[in-house]
């Protein structure tokens, strides 16, 4: 009896087994159709992703010459160190002898590569000798960027004007920040193939489309004045304990900026150890009151609507009136001055009587028209108008000290 139940056993087991084998091939061939053909797109592209690897290419910032060709700012070809944080064992000695031939501290390239996760920046700009030394280390996992440092022959001068370009290429003030769109250019595309070892090749199937490089800018600056009124505006600052003071070289005959500067400076090559405050170009940033020379643009508007002519007679009250309750003086006692010499000798007096005198609808229209109270449209980011006040808020007094600044 027990020997014909064993053989009833063995006889179920021997016909199920191709049964279950059937049934194991089943299954396989159905999870191959469900990854071959149900899935086969999404596991292509898992595949295609974890080994390629789509790289920016950054153009080169375009260079700034002044009038003459002088060079302003350029790039200055430099590297930056990438690593595949992932695969990096040993954090600690990568680290260290990475920040042996960078200067950078040990420690924080360290914790970088400890945090990082996949390809991570290391180091940014780093002189090309440092290319070198990496390259003689033959480090696995390590590689560097080809990049560009924004470079500023001149130093401090014409620093306000030009302003800087920060670390990703973009203009951060002045000139670099007017006319980024143009500097700047435009990135390329590199799709790199990632080899079992993290290296990088660049890939057939997808050709590179190179960066476009940005344009040239020349300025109406003459790097020569620009140096000469600097290094005055600073003598000026120091001998008189000011906190800041402005200078501005204008040609003319074109309106053409030859020169402008406000100290505080900075030097863009290290925009980033100075204050805020230091980049600000304070001659077109900041209010200020016109004081005597505004008594050019009154004389003009007396003459040009024939109001007065040089040679009329003004009575400038030997050094002090007292009109309307209030007393102006000048520096120097005058008599009878000419309007020729009432500018000359910059009477405050002999200003205010004209003023007093003079129709105040043409007065204010003037001072519009040298652009009193309303920005100048010079090419630069930051700049605001004056404050020109509006006829209908002026007291009788008004039109006195408005005629001599």
């Amino acid at each position: 009896m027990a020997a014909v139940r064993h053989k009833s056993v063995e006889s179920f087991r021997m016909q199920m087994f191709p049964l279950s084998m059937s049934m194991i091939i089943f299954v396989l061939i159905l999870r191959l159709a469900w990854v071959q053909v149900v899935h086969r797109q999404q596991f292509i592209a898992s595949a295609e992703n974890q080994h390629r690897l789509t790289k920016t290419l950054t153009p080169e910032r375009g260079k700034i010459f002044d009038r003459h060709g002088k060079l302003l700012a350029f790039n200055l070809p430099s590297v930056t160190i990438v690593a595949n944080a992932d695969s990096i064992k040993d954090a600690h000695k990568i680290g260290a002898r990475l920040a042996s031939i960078t200067g950078n501290r040990a420690d924080e390239m360290i914790a970088k590569l400890r945090a990082g996760d996949g390809w991570i920046e290391l180091a940014h700009k780093q002189p090309m000798e440092v290319k070198s030394k990496l390259q003689m280390l033959k480090l696995d996992y390590v590689g560097f960027r080809d990049d560009l440092q924004r470079r500023y022959p001149q130093g401090a001068i014409g620093a306000q004007v030009i302003g800087f370009a920060r670390s990703d290429n973009s203009g951060g003030y002045g000139v670099e920040l007017k006319w980024d769109s143009l500097l700047r250019g435009k990135p390329g595309v590199a799709i790199m193939q990632k080899t079992g070892r993290a290296r990088l090749f660049s890939s057939p199937h997808h050709p590179i489309r190179r960066a476009v490089n940005g344009a040239d800018l020349v300025l109406t600056i003459d790097e020569r004045y620009q140096r000469i009124a600097q290094e005055e505006l600073y003598k000026a600052v120091d001998e008189h304990n000011a906190r800041g003071g402005s200078v501005v070289i204008m040609d003319p005959k074109s309106g053409e900026i030859l020169a402008m500067a406000s100290a505080p400076g900075f030097n863009p090559n290290s925009y980033a150890d100075y204050s805020d405050a230091s980049w600000k170009l304070a001659a077109i940033t900041d209010q200020f009151e016109p004081g005597s020379t505004f008594k050019l643009v009154s004389l003009a508007a007396m003459l040009d609507t024939g109001f007065k002519t040089e040679t009329d007679k003004v009575f400038c009250e030997n050094g002090a009136w007292h009109v309307m309750g209030e007393t102006i003086e000048d520096t120097k006692r005058y008599a009878n001055l000419s309007v020729r010499d009432v500018l000359v000798y910059s009477s405050n007096i002999g200003m205010a009587k004209l003023g007093r005198e003079f129709d105040r609808q043409n007065m204010y229209a003037y001072a519009e028209k040298f652009g009193f109270g309303q920005v100048s449209g010079i090419e630069l980011d930051g700049e605001i108008s004056g404050v020109l006040k509006s006829i209908r808020d002026w007291t009788a007094f008004t039109p006195l000290v408005f005629a001599f600044g």
